[in-house]
């Protein structure tokens, strides 16, 4: 680029018949481009009087077209090598917060919204993609650039070059103060964003219940707030991010007419100076041009540096994730366990959702002890907020206790490997996860070495291959977001074939059958009678799924309350007879 640049001063001396002087005996002191830019004049003089006026201006002209090829070219290539980085660096902190979220405890999810994590996993990543790495790769070659073609200035004039580089802080300066703007604004705006894709994933989530309450009008409104204040934030941030292009060509253009006073100064007081304030006509047509070319990288590294600022908040949204503690942790020297044998325990187990409340009226779960023994039907029975499900979640370690311990053959979960304590258990609950894949993917999530013998066989266990088999594509039929193409039982039946074919030692069913009708609630229960050799936990409403349960649990604010067989606790005049009055 430069070499072309320089190259052009002495095309006007062949162009306009300027003579340049002889190479030989003109130097300009401290100004080496310009004895370059005299000595190529003498040489296309050489040329034109050997070869002629059209063949010099074909070769030098050819020679241009040449080197801006090679520039487009390498520029290219730079580009081409830096996009892989670019995507992989994309790429690595999707991976990242992913894996971190999948580590993160359920406490964590409850404080926070999906649509903000959803948010933060797409809008986020992609906008540091868009301003940061995007800006990165194009600044690298611009700085380059800009570096070298400041250089080139001083080598044609130091004198001009010191008052470009005066000037510089200045449109520096400048450009901060917008930036400075942005930085404040971004965040907002992510934030923003973050709130409007939590009302749109709950609006998608809850389609039914919006129609069924004819509150169309009413979401609408409250979505066109959301995205009016949304709007708002963007469209003022964007007004701060295209201020860099104009204040930085701005700038540039006040330099211009600054070096064409002090240029001109120089050249027409040329036969009165010497040494460093010499400057040659066609010597400074090259610097105005050079100049001119630094404005596009000037320009460039102005829009990265605005570009980046937005993008930071990004970042630091971003690193909020990465950072959380993990709360459930492994113990270093955590030891494996294969197979259930004994006992599950729990002993004086203190439970708070929020650690940092103190209050003991607070906790979720009061000095409550209790022991599920191998191979043993229990169930918890309660009011709502009684503790129930806290309790059963505390066995694959979704939570630790605040006090007290879970103890599995003896020992303290806590130094036992956490994959290893969940591949004890597997649960079934209220809220049937499914995903929009096929039948037989969903039933093999928790087994992927599971044969397709051995998917049916769990499948006719849980009473839902008829309906499987039933469908167009049979087990290779996708199900559709969430199973929406499903009954309620149905789905309960796809999540029992997944827990059977997983073959846990232990059972988990929490409200498994609250929302069913009788006849699906039927096959639930035929399909746990086959668990003859588990352990199964039950939580449940309705007591009559639980009647042959060998120990019933009346849970009543975070403590045991009562004990016993059905029968037992039907004889007497306590909460459970009251809740079995409710039940009828």
């Amino acid at each position: 680029m430069v070499i072309v640049l320089v190259g052009i001063a002495p095309v006007f001396s062949l162009l306009f018949g300027v003579d340049t002087g002889d190479a030989a005996s003109v130097t300009v002191h401290g100004a080496l481009m310009q004895d370059v830019i005299i000595f190529l004049g003498d040489v296309l003089i050489r040329m034109k009087t050997d070869y002629g006026e059209i063949n010099t201006l074909l070769v030098v002209t050819g020679t241009i077209l040449l080197l801006f090829l090679l520039k487009n070219i390498f520029e290219y290539l730079g580009l081409y090598t830096f996009t892989p980085i670019r995507t992989r660096v994309v790429e690595n902190i999707r991976n990242d917060l992913y894996r971190k979220l999948l580590i993160l405890p359920l406490s964590f999810f409850s404080k926070n919204k999906r649509g903000d994590l959803l948010a933060r996993t797409g809008n986020d990543v992609q906008e540091i993609d868009e301003t940061i790495l995007k800006s990165i790769g194009i600044s690298i070659a611009d700085t380059v650039m800009f570096i070298g073609l400041v250089s080139c200035l001083f080598l044609i004039s130091i004198p001009l070059a010191g008052i470009t580089v005066i000037v510089l802080p200045f449109a520096a300066w400048l450009i901060g103060l917008a930036s400075r703007s942005l930085k404040r604004k971004s965040p907002a705006m992510q934030e923003a964003l973050g709130r409007l894709t939590t009302y749109i994933e709950e609006s998608m989530r809850g389609v039914k219940t919006i129609f069924a309450y004819n509150n169309v009008p009413y979401c609408t409104v409250k979505f066109d707030e959301e995205n009016r204040k949304f709007t708002r934030i963007k469209t003022s941030v964007y007004r701060h991010t295209d201020l860099g292009s104009p204040v930085s060509e701005v700038t540039s253009m006040f330099f211009v007419v600054l070096l064409l006073m002090a240029g001109g100064w120089l050249i027409f007081n040329d036969k009165t100076n010497n040494g460093l304030f010499i400057l040659k006509p066609e010597a400074f047509v090259v610097f105005l041009i050079i100049l001119v070319q630094l404005i596009i990288p000037a320009k460039n590294i102005a829009n990265a540096w605005f570009n980046i600022k937005r993008g930071r908040a990004s970042v630091a949204r971003i690193k909020e994730v990465l950072r959380v503690d993990e709360v459930i942790t492994q113990a270093a020297n955590a030891v494996t366990i294969e197979q259930f044998n004994e006992s599950i325990e729990f002993k004086n187990v203190w439970f708070r959702y929020d650690d940092n409340d103190d209050k003991k009226n607070n906790a979720a779960l009061k000095d409550l002890s209790l022991s599920v023994k191998k191979g043993q039907h229990i169930a918890l029975v309660g009011l709502s907020g009684s503790g129930k499900s806290t309790l059963i979640n505390l066995i694959p370690r979704f939570y630790d206790p605040s006090q007290g311990a879970v103890l599995i053959d003896g020992k303290d979960i806590r130094e036992y490997r956490i994959n290893d304590i969940r591949a004890l258990s597997s649960l079934i609950s209220q809220d049937t996860v499914l995903f929009n894949d096929t039948f037989y993917n969903n039933i093999r999530f928790g087994r992927e070495d599971a044969t397709r013998e051995d998917i049916e066989y769990a499948a006719k266990e849980a009473y839902a291959h008829d309906f499987i088999i039933a469908t167009e594509k049979g087990y290779d039929t996708v199900i559709g977001n969430s199973g929406l193409k499903l009954s309620g039982g149905e789905r309960q039946r796809i999540s029992i074939a997944r827990a059977l074919l997983k073959d846990a030692p232990v059972l988990i069913l929490d409200e498994a059958s609250a929302s069913l009708d009788t006849q699906a609630e039927q096959y639930i229960q035929n399909a746990v009678e086959v668990l003859q050799n588990k352990t199964v936990i039950t939580v449940a409403h309705r007591l009559s799924t639980i009647r042959n349960a060998d120990c019933i649990y009346v849970m009543e604010d975070g403590r045991i309350a009562e004990s016993g067989t059905h029968e037992e606790l039907a004889a007497t005049e306590g909460i459970y007879k009251k809740l079995l009055e409710t039940n009828m």
